[in-house]
């Protein structure tokens, strides 16, 4: 479900979590709060809006040397916020929730792995920790209508009436595409 507010991690103050990494009104959000107080100003980095029975790699970054926040969603940046008020949460990391004025953000929804680290990890890091592509392409086949998932997963392209091979820079073959609505790769995954 995509309905409220669920957190996949964060730690339990007294009173709020000091970080959410989180579905918010749809979107994979990180967000840190400025105190354990029910007033307590937020800091966000919205990410994009989440879609139902598809899987998400969601890290969020806080960097004490930078005062920043920063949201990854499947390895690429979402952007960053600053953020200098940290505060220690003195209860348990918690997987599947979150405390907010009380009250308990759970997770309808499915979380596989979870790293905690304690310093900031690097972009290098994160796209290191999001494992193999989902899906990859390296257009070599040079003739034919597919283009093969080079994953070994399913996600073949079907190439379209425009769409076709030229020599390629990296491997033998690259995709030629002449820049019309009849030019490019449907894949249907």
């Amino acid at each position: 479900s995509l309905a409220g507010n669920q957190t996949f991690a964060s730690m339990d103050g007294n009173t709020n979590s000091p970080f959410y990494l989180q579905l918010a009104a749809g979107k994979l959000t990180f967000t840190q709060r400025s105190s354990d107080s029910t007033g307590a100003s937020i800091t966000q980095v919205i990410g994009p809006t989440a879609v139902t029975g598809e899987w998400y790699h969601v890290v969020g970054v806080y960097n004490t040397a930078t005062s920043t926040i920063q949201l990854y969603v499947n390895g690429i940046s979402q952007g960053t916020a600053t953020y200098s008020s940290g505060w220690a949460a003195s209860g348990h990391t918690t997987i599947g929730r979150a405390k907010f004025t009380s009250q308990v953000d759970f997770v309808n929804g499915a979380i596989d792995d979870a790293h905690f680290y304690d310093r900031a990890i690097t972009p290098s890091e994160v796209v290191t920790l999001r494992g193999p592509f989902g899906a990859y392409w390296a257009f070599d086949a040079g003739s034919g209508t597919t283009a093969a998932d080079s994953t070994g997963n399913t996600n073949t392209g079907t190439l379209q009436a425009a769409a076709g091979w030229t020599t390629g820079k990296i491997g033998t073959n690259a995709l030629n595409l002449n820049g019309t609505s009849t030019s490019y790769v449907d894949v249907n995954s």
